[in-house]
């Protein structure tokens, strides 16, 4: 709800709110005093709002000590409003809904019954003048029955209050009124007040989308993203894990504090460098996070359930580069497809790039040094590298040479069929004898590759067939001469795959490479190389969509 006049907040939240946070004081505080936010209440003036506050809340006063505090920091920003007559409205809602034939559809039939469970105290406790419609109240003093009883009514009136504010006033809030799901949850009120999703929000890193100066700008195109329900999904399941995992060691959860310590304690895996405020991002940095603590943390495992385990499974394809043009390329064409970094993590040894497609697909990107051999090539990379537990696939992207440029052209890509390792070899009698075995690649990927040309025709070719893979960079004619000797069915060559191939066959995990045609073996130059990374890099994110993504 957006009046491009005015900016409304509830007084009462927006000071309960001042006492946790001096970062949310000042935001309200300024934001009252350049005339962008209203913080109004039914009272007629602060003093009068203050006494009564007092009145009510003496009952809980530790609780509510900012309104007992000699400092009233917002009491400057104080302002009336006679549309409002909160108290009264929530009662007689209250009142109306023990009526059956009351046609309300903010009240259900379940929550009927539990209202009229306790009658009595809405006929003749509820109406005097003394006694409040909050949560609190319930909680403390008045209702016996049982603790649902106490937290249905504070929810009923949670809700009665947000309506007849915003029947009132159009209302958009920093201090989460009216079920506003980034900052306050009506599915834990009260426990889960705005403060404790404040929390949550800076862990994220996101306490900045509230804070900044254009918070009416950057919020509003933050919750009305087409995506911004994947982050009330991550931001909910997060919730019900931590509400599980208190459970589960008794702690008591009947107030704000544990769950704000757990989110402090809580290791949020976020990218390096901060990028704009996209709900999709910020809901895989939850699902990225989450899922990293069930593999430490058993407890944590249990209070996400299997239900929560399922919900965050993704398909992992590990792609592979070698060079830093193949590097950028990758780069480019993963946000072009609607990628999302998600920052840089390790396994073993080994860093990766994360590039996530939300409630799909994990690409974990590894960039190995040139060839298969030495400490840092692809074989001792991949080998540690694959052992990752449920990896789907894996994919050698980037540029290569080709073998006939007559049938092949700059910018074609090579798909392996199988790999030939051509350094294994015997030297007999002035002849090289090739003694390496050729190591077929993953069906699908080749599959994929023959069907995808009508796609790609007018674009760029797609040959399928065996590739040579060696140590040596070749840029000389003889020596490829004597390669397509040996190997008269080699359609292309490059100087990793002898590695990935050995490696995925080992590690038992399906494997292909999608490489462009940046030279062919003699007078190699640079021309062609992004070109060549390019068209691979769209093959094989075209191959990951099509298999992967959900539909």
């Amino acid at each position: 709800m957006m009046n491009e006049a005015e900016l409304y907040a509830s007084f009462a939240q927006a000071h309960e709110l001042s006492n946790n946070s001096r970062t949310f004081s000042h935001l309200v505080g300024e934001l009252s005093r350049i005339g962008q936010l209203k913080l109004i209440n039914a009272e007629p003036d602060f003093h009068i709002f203050l006494e009564k506050r007092r009145d009510l809340y003496s009952i809980d006063r530790q609780k509510y000590q900012n309104y007992f505090a000699k400092s009233q920091p917002l009491g400057g920003v104080y302002e009336r409003s006679q549309k409002l007559h909160t108290t009264d409205h929530i009662k007689g809602q209250l009142i109306n809904a023990l009526n059956p034939y009351s046609g309300s559809n903010l009240i259900s039939s379940d929550e009927r019954a539990i209202l009229k469970d306790n009658e009595n105290f809405l006929r003749d406790q509820l109406p005097d003048p003394k006694v409040a419609a909050t949560f609190s109240v319930y909680e403390k003093i008045l209702l016996t029955r049982t603790d649902k009883d106490a937290r249905v009514m504070g929810e009923i009136s949670t809700r009665l209050f947000c309506n007849h504010y915003t029947t009132q006033h159009s209302l958009v809030s920093p201090t989460g009124i009216y079920n506003d799901r980034l900052i306050e949850d009506f599915d834990y009120f009260p426990h889960f007040d705005v403060h404790v999703n404040f929390s949550f929000l800076s862990k994220l890193g996101l306490d900045n989308l509230v804070l900044h100066k254009h918070y009416e700008r950057d919020y509003l195109r933050f919750i009305s993203d087409k995506k911004y329900y994947a982050f009330c999904e991550m931001k909910r399941l997060f919730f019900k894990t931590m509400i599980n995992f208190l459970e589960t060691r008794k702690q008591d959860i009947g107030h704000c504090e544990p769950y704000k310590k757990f989110i402090r304690g809580f290791n949020f895996i976020l990218p390096e460098r901060a990028s704009s405020f996209e709900p999709e991002r910020f809901a895989e940095i939850i699902t990225t996070s989450l899922s990293k603590a069930t593999e430490t943390s058993q407890e944590i495992a249990a209070a996400l359930g299997k239900d929560g385990l399922r919900s965050m499974e993704r398909s992992r394809i590990a792609v592979f580069t070698a060079t830093d043009i193949e590097d950028e390329v990758v780069y480019s064409e993963l946000l072009a497809a609607g990628y999302k970094p998600g920052g840089t993590d390790f396994f073993e040894d080994v860093a990766f790039s994360i590039y996530t497609y939300y409630d799909t697909i994990h690409i974990y990107h590894v960039r190995t040094s040139a060839g298969s051999g030495g400490v840092h090539g692809s074989t001792i990379s991949s080998l540690k590298f694959l052992a990752m537990p449920n990896l789907n696939y894996a994919i050698s992207v980037g540029i290569c040479f080709g073998i006939d440029a007559t049938k092949q052209k700059f910018g074609d890509v090579i798909v392996s069929e199988s790999v030939l390792p051509y350094e294994l070899a015997a030297a007999r009698g002035g002849t090289l004898q090739p003694r390496g075995i050729p190591i077929p690649s993953d069906n699908m990927g080749v599959t994929y590759a023959r069907s995808a040309r009508a796609q790609f025709r007018g674009e760029f070719g797609i040959h399928v067939g065996p590739v040579l893979s060696g140590e040596k960079l070749v840029d000389d004619p003889d020596f490829k001469k004597k390669l397509t000797s040996l190997f008269p069915k080699a359609i292309g060559g490059e100087m990793e795959c002898a590695g990935l191939a050995a490696t995925s066959m080992d590690r038992k995990v399906p494997f292909v490479m999608f490489k462009g045609i940046c030279d062919f073996a003699e007078a190699k130059e640079d021309k062609y190389q992004e070109l060549a990374a390019k068209n691979a890099s769209r093959l094989a994110i075209g191959m990951i969509g099509s298999r992967w993504s959900k539909k």
